[in-house]
């Protein structure tokens, strides 16, 4: 089923929450970058381990509050690059870890969300790929395939967030 653009745009949006992966979509990312985020392959097996990881990650920020300043504080360090992101998530090991207990590298963890949304942005079947520097054809297939997941992810974000 095709999803008007705006409700796509909407699920960017809620994806990319993080104001660092946010930071990087609004920048744009160096052209090495936007090679390394075209050649990740999104398999259903990493992107339900980085749903897992973020459900586990909410609910301990919720009765954690150290841990939610940690989020807050690695939400507000540099994201300009790829490198600056998995420098954001190995210099906070307590989030990385619910990641890494899930199977996930820092490469995981770094551009699972970002390929996702750049992919689910570029899913229209009436519109060009956004990001065709960025993204590759099988990595929009899989978002059309896989919208299940997205929601799954779009709702985890949003419970990650909801108790700021």
């Amino acid at each position: 089923m095709a999803r008007p653009i705006q409700v796509w745009t909407g699920v960017v949006a809620a994806l990319l929450s993080l104001a660092s992966l946010a930071q990087g979509l609004q920048d744009d990312f160096p052209a090495e970058d936007k090679v390394i985020i075209r050649d990740y392959v999104l398999s259903a097996d990493k992107f339900e381990a980085f749903i897992d990881g973020l459900m586990m990650l909410a609910a301990a920020k919720n009765s954690d509050v150290a841990l939610a300043r940690e989020l807050d504080e690695m939400d507000r360090e540099p994201a300009d690059t790829i490198a600056d992101l998995r420098a954001q998530v190995t210099g906070h090991p307590r989030v990385f870890e619910f990641y890494q207990d899930q199977g996930l590298t820092a490469d995981d963890t770094v551009l699972i969300p970002l390929v996702a949304g750049y992919a689910a942005a570029s899913t229209e079947p009436d519109d060009p790929v956004w990001y065709a520097d960025r993204i590759s054809p099988a990595q929009v297939n899989f978002m059309r395939e896989n919208a299940a997941l997205m929601d799954r992810l779009v709702e985890t974000y949003a419970v990650l967030y909801a108790a700021q």
